[in-house]
Order: C-alpha cells, then structure tokens, then sequence
C-alpha cells in the first residue's frame, strides 16, 4: 500500500520553506498534515490524526519541494517503509 501525501503548489511570491508548505493525508479525508522539527537532530516528521507518522529524510523534503514547485507526481520508496507518493494539490482536487 502507498501513503499519499498531496502538496498546496508554492506561489511565485513563497519563500522555500518547510514551513510554508501546506501537506494533507490522501488516503484520510484528505486531513491537513502536521509538521514537526526535532530540535535536536532537525529531522522533520508529519503526523496525522489517524495515527499516520513519518520521519522525513531529506530527500523526502527534496521531492515535496520538487511537486510543489513543477506539480509533478512523484514516487518515493524508503527503505523500511511503505512507498509514498506525492502529488499537487490542483492535480487531484
């Protein structure tokens, strides 16, 4: 099974942020994913109201940043773990 992770496409005036990026849960309702930074390592994780976590590597962040910039579907196979597959907001609503 793939995780589905869709992404709000950045707009010209965005700064390329972590933070500005706005990630919903496909296969729940679409629910709005939560981000979080440990302080720590800097590892950053989303996590979802159905129990849904991810630690994300950094090339996990690298394809989020990639679809919300150009809007195309990626698909990412991490080791230990359930492919995930990220796509633009627009393209699926």
């Amino acid at each position: 099974m793939t995780i589905g992770i869709e992404v709000s496409p950045l707009h010209d005036n965005e700064d390329l942020s972590f933070a500005n990026l706005h990630l919903f849960h496909a296969s729940c309702s679409n629910a709005a994913l939560n981000k979080y930074r440990n302080p720590c390592t800097g590892v950053y994780s989303l996590k979802c109201s159905c129990g849904l976590e991810l630690e994300l590597s950094d090339d996990v962040i690298s394809k989020i940043f990639s679809t919300a910039t150009d809007e195309q579907v990626r698909t990412i196979i991490v080791p230990r773990a359930q492919p995930i597959a990220i796509s633009s907001r627009n393209k699926t609503q």
